[in-house]
């Protein structure tokens, strides 16, 4: 054995064993190793920011969540006969899947209107106008996603914003009076112009109402509210006494008292005070309103919800107080309106107190002079004397009639 260089068989010494492939080795499994210990750093680090973003989208859920309830409420409810649950999304307005309509009356307060179909929907110069159908309340008109009136519950409004007024004239005066001109302004759907095409003593209604599509919409699908008082199976319009106007109510007053065209009665039968229909509560209107009365006229007006949109009462209370020597409000009852009680009022330009002369208005009173009906919603009768501020002191069931309720409530 020689000890130091291996020599072959040639006599030619054989180089010592390299170490460079052995560590040329070792560096490729090390890199192999890197390169899958940075995967793995890699795929982590994907994770966690798909976690990220996944949460800051919840959180982004949640808020855009907490403002949008703020204006739609979700109601689960279950109903007995029905083993699925039932979710309603209710708002001041109409459901985005159009199967709820409400209206907001005060804090935490809806009233929520199912509709079982739509039977009509359009949008016109000035509004969304949508009548859909109820059980319980037949065909709903909506205008703006807001409930202003219904089939089976329009009368008791109708009514007596109708003939009260009625009644005062004809009992304010020993002759009676005949020939009779009426105007409202607003009430498109045709309910107050067909009450006061139920007096023989009325001459001319005209019916100034800014947008026509509401009133044919109502001719279309309100059967029960635009039909003739007694001409069975006739339209409202079929009467030649009714005079319809579209165009907007204060320019069409101005021109009335121009050339001296007057009115015994006049019906307001206006939106609440929002958008357009603000105009229909300044002072300007009311000061046009008694422009356009003839002597020993009376006005009625809608007034809103003493319970729940008391600054509208007040509103109008005090501006047709400083137009009219005589203001007295007076409710009626309807189911689709904020409370089931809303407020109307009578104005005189003569001054006399209507409630001296008026104790109940009803279609059912024979002395009003017209046909009784079948479907009356209840009458109320508003005695008061009213300060700057007004309040309630007592309400009195006055008496019964005909199954109609009269009631007096004072305000002092």
């Amino acid at each position: 054995m020689i000890l130091g260089n291996i020599v072959n068989g040639k006599g030619s010494v054989l180089p010592e064993p390299s170490i460079a492939p052995n560590i040329g080795f070792r560096r490729k499994r090390e890199s192999t190793f890197l390169t899958h210990q940075a995967s793995e750093v890699g795929y982590v680090h994907t994770c966690l920011t798909w976690i990220l973003i996944g949460v800051s989208g919840f959180f982004l859920f949640l808020l855009w969540y907490a403002s949008y309830s703020d204006q739609w409420g979700v109601h689960c409810s279950q109903q007995q006969q029905n083993t699925s649950n039932e979710t309603v999304v209710i708002s001041s307005g109409l459901s985005l899947d159009k199967a709820w309509t409400a209206a907001k009356w005060d804090h935490g307060i809806v009233l929520a209107v199912k509709s079982y179909s739509v039977l009509f929907e359009s949008t016109s110069k000035f509004q969304d106008i949508l009548v859909i159908n109820n059980k319980a309340l037949g065909p709903v008109l909506l205008l703006d996603g807001i409930p202003q009136t219904s089939s089976k519950d329009e009368a008791g409004y109708h009514e007596m914003i109708v003939h009260v007024p009625m009644s005062f004239l004809r009992k304010s005066s020993d002759e009676g009076r005949t020939s009779l001109r009426a105007l409202v302004i607003g009430g498109g759907d045709g309910g107050s112009a067909r009450e006061l095409l139920r007096h023989p003593s009325v001459e001319e209604v005209v019916l100034c109402e800014i947008d026509p599509a509401v009133s044919q919409a109502s001719k279309d699908w309100m059967e029960t509210i635009w039909v003739h008082p007694y001409l069975e199976g006739l339209p409202l319009d079929a009467d030649k006494r009714l005079r319809i106007v579209n165009e907007d109510a204060i320019e069409f007053l101005k021109t009335s008292v121009k050339y001296g065209e007057l009115f015994d009665v006049i019906v307001v039968d206006a939106s609440d005070p929002v958008g357009p229909g603000v105009a229909l509560y300044q002072p300007s209107f009311y000061e046009l309103l008694s422009s356009a009365l003839r002597p020993g006229g009376a006005v009625s007006v809608q007034a809103g919800s003493w319970l729940y949109f008391k600054e509208c009462f007040l509103i109008v209370y005090h501006r047709l107080r400083a137009s009219f020597p005589t203001v007295r409000p007076y409710t009626c009852i309807t189911q689709l309106y904020p409370g089931g009680f809303w407020n109307l009022m009578i104005a005189t330009k003569s001054g006399e107190d209507p409630s001296s002369s008026v104790c109940t208005a009803s279609s059912r009173d024979g002395n009003v002079g017209v046909p009784p009906r079948a479907n009356h919603g209840g009458t109320c009768c508003l005695h008061q004397r009213c300060e700057p501020e007004l309040s309630v002191s007592s309400v009195q069931i006055m008496g019964r009639g005909d199954g109609c309720l009269s009631w007096m409530c004072a305000i002092q």
